[in-house]
């Protein structure tokens, strides 16, 4: 009963901590709204990364609204934004 008990318990807490994943999407341009391919896209303190593909378009989950995007390319300054509420980034 106990060990039933537990089972469940852990299996609610990791319902629970997936719960909180969020995914982002965005679409990254430059100041004439030209796409802008091959952008490393990492959530701050965290190894969670993925790059823009090449219409500059990408997809990431971060672990909550207080999260940060951070943005780097060889060729332009680098940017950060906090998700909030968004789901879409441009």
């Amino acid at each position: 009963m106990k060990k039933t008990i537990l089972l469940l318990l852990c299996m609610q807490l990791m319902f629970w901590a997936t719960a909180q994943n969020k995914t982002v999407s965005g679409k990254v341009v430059d100041d004439k709204a030209a796409p802008i391919p091959n952008v490393s896209v990492t959530v701050k303190g965290t190894r969670n990364g993925v790059t823009t593909n090449s219409e500059g378009v990408f997809t990431i989950t971060v672990p909550s609204a207080n999260s940060s995007l951070a943005f780097s390319h060889v060729n332009y300054a680098p940017g950060e934004i906090v998700v909030g509420t968004q789901t879409f980034i441009t």
